[in-house]
C-alpha cells in the first residue's frame, strides 16, 4: 500500500480493505492463532475463532501507511465531572452509566488525578502507572520494528489522554493492551500481518495491525464467543459441551471487564487510528454481534446478567455519529460500520447489524430493540436494490465499490439469514438472485497469507 495515498481515495481504499476486519461474525470452526507464552510463540488451532482472510491482511497492512488526523472520528469529549466518591457497582438496566471522565493531560497525570478524585483505587493506580512506565522503558530500549510497534501503542494512549479520552472505564482495556504489547514486542517475536494472538491460557484475542502493534479485537472476540456457543450446543466428535462451555465462560470473564461507556451506553471500542478516524471509535457490526452473543449465552447459562448487559449496549443504535452509529436515512435508520464514517454505507455490515438485533429480540422481546430493528429494516429494504448491478452486488455506497467474491458470498449469506428469520420477500428474492450471480463465476481459491516476520509488519 502506497504511503502517499490521501484524502477520499485513501479513505475509500482503507475502508474497503478494513471491512474484512469486521466481516466475519461467527464461526464454530477452529482457526490458527499465535499463542504467546513465556516469551515463546507457537501456532495453535483455537476453537470458535473466525478465520483471517486476505482482506484482513490488506486492512492490517494499510494501517502502516496512514497518519492520524488532528480531528475526526472520536466521540466528543464530555466535560470533567466534579469530585465524587469511589466508583459503585455496575448500574442496573435503565440507570445512567458513569463515563469516568477525568480530564486532559499526561497519562501519569490523569492517573494521579483519577486517584485523587476517588475514581480509581490505589492498587489500580499503582498497577497502571507501573505498566505505563515499563512500556515507556521498553519503547526506549527496543530497536527497529519492535520499537515502532511498542511506541505506536504508547503514542495512541498518550493522544487519548491529551484529548480527554482516557476515562476510568477505558483504563482496564487500554492498560491490559499496553501490558501485552510490552510483553510481546520485548521478545522480538515473528508475527504475520493481521495475525490473531492469544497469551497462554487466556481466551482473549488480540490482532496485529501493521505499525500499530497488537490491538484488542472486539468483533473477533464476539465471533469467537458465538463460535464457542455453537460448539457448546453441537460439540464436535471427541469434544464435549462442557469443555466448549468452559472456554466460552473464560472468554466472557476476560472480555466483560474490558467494556467501556460511551455516550451513556456500554460498548467495546477500537483504540487505534483507522481509515481517517481517531480512537476511540466503535463499529455497528461489532456492537450488534456482541449483543447477539450476550443474548445467546444468557440462555445457555441461564444467567440474566448477560442479557442485561446487552440491553445496555443498545444506545449505540440510538445515537448519531461520532458517538453512535445511527444515521436517519430512507424513512428509517442505517446502522454504520464505523462511527467515524457517517456517509459510508456498507451493506454486509448493515445486514449483520439487523441480524444481531433480531436474535437479541427473539431472546428478550425487547420493544425498544424491536423499534430499532424495524427502523433499520425499513431503510435496508429501500437501500437493497441500489446495491444490485444486475450482475453482481456493490460493496458500499455512495462509492459504488464492487464486492469481492468473498464479500459477495458473505452478504448473500446475510440475506439468507434475514430471509430465514423474517420471511420478507425482498430478502429472499434478492438472496436467490445473488446466489445465481455467484453460480456464474468460478469460486475463488483461498490464497496463502504472507509469512511471519520478526517484529511484524
Amino acid at each position: 500500500m502506497s504511503p502517499v495515498l490521501a484524502g477520499k481515495t485513501w479513505l475509500a481504499v482503507v475502508l474497503l480493505a478494513a471491512a474484512a476486519l469486521l466481516g466475519t461474525a461467527a464461526s464454530a470452526a477452529a482457526s490458527p492463532v499465535l499463542e504467546f507464552t513465556h516469551g515463546k510463540t507457537r501456532v495453535v488451532k483455537d476453537d470458535g475463532t473466525p478465520p483471517v482472510t486476505p482482506a484482513d491482511v490488506a486492512a492490517s497492512i494499510a494501517t502502516a501507511a496512514q497518519t492520524t488526523p488532528p480531528t475526526g472520528g472520536a466521540e466528543p469529549t464530555p466535560s470533567p465531572p466534579p469530585p465524587t466518591g469511589p466508583p459503585t457497582a455496575t448500574p442496573a438496566p435503565g440507570a445512567p452509566l458513569a463515563e469516568g471522565v477525568v480530564g486532559r493531560g499526561s497519562v501519569t497525570g490523569i492517573l494521579d488525578q483519577a486517584l485523587a478524585l476517588g475514581l480509581i483505587s490505589q492498587a489500580d493506580h499503582d498497577s497502571y502507572t507501573a505498566t505505563y512506565n515499563q512500556a515507556v522503558a521498553a519503547g526506549s530500549n527496543l530497536s527497529g520494528q519492535c520499537r515502532k510497534q511498542e511506541n505506536a501503542v504508547i503514542r495512541n494512549l498518550n493522544r487519548m489522554s491529551a484529548q480527554g479520552s482516557l476515562t476510568t472505564n477505558r483504563m482496564p482495556a487500554l492498560f491490559l493492551q499496553l501490558q501485552r504489547n510490552t510483553e510481546f514486542w520485548s521478545a522480538h517475536p515473528k508475527v504475520a500481518a493481521a495475525q490473531r494472538v492469544k497469551f497462554g491460557s487466556s481466551e482473549l484475542l488480540f490482532q496485529h495491525y501493521a505499525g500499530q502493534g497488537l490491538q484488542i479485537q472486539p468483533l473477533a472476540n464476539f465471533g469467537k464467543g458465538n463460535g464457542l456457543y455453537t460448539a457448546a450446543l453441537h460439540p464436535k466428535k471427541g469434544d464435549s459441551s462442557a469443555h466448549e462451555s468452559a472456554k466460552l465462560k473464560t472468554l466472557l470473564d476476560e472480555l466483560l471487564p474490558l467494556k467501556s461507556v460511551r455516550g451513556g451506553f456500554y460498548t467495546w471500542e477500537y483504540y487505534f487510528p483507522f481509515g481517517g478516524g481517531r480512537p476511540p471509535w466503535v463499529s455497528g457490526l461489532a456492537q450488534a454481534t456482541g449483543i447477539e452473543m450476550l443474548a445467546r449465552v444468557s440462555q445457555l447459562y441461564g444467567d440474566p446478567s448477560y442479557v442485561q448487559l446487552a440491553t445496555q449496549m443498545l444506545g449505540a443504535f440510538q445515537q448519531s455519529p461520532p458517538t453512535g452509529i445511527r444515521v436517519s436515512k430512507d424513512g428509517g435508520n442505517h446502522y454504520l460500520i464505523y462511527s467515524f464514517a457517517p456517509h459510508y454505507y456498507v451493506l454486509n455490515a448493515f445486514l449483520q447489524s439487523l441480524i444481531g438485533l433480531y436474535d437479541y429480540i427473539k431472546v428478550t422481546g425487547d420493544q425498544n430493540a424491536q423499534q430499532l430493528f424495524d427502523a433499520g429494516n425499513t431503510a435496508a429494504l429501500r437501500e437493497l436494490p441500489r446495491y444490485d448491478t444486475g450482475k453482481w452486488a456493490l460493496y458500499s455506497l455512495p462509492n459504488k465499490e464492487i464486492s469481492t467474491y468473498g464479500y459477495m458470498s458473505l452478504v448473500t449469506g446475510f440475506l439468507d439469514g434475514l430471509c430465514q428469520r423474517t420471511g420478507t420477500a425482498e430478502y429472499c428474492n434478492t438472496a436467490k438472485r445473488w446466489h445465481g450471480y455467484l453460480a456464474k463465476v468460478p469460486r475463488q481459491p483461498t490464497r496463502p497469507l504472507p509469512p511471519m516476520k520478526e517484529c511484524g509488519y
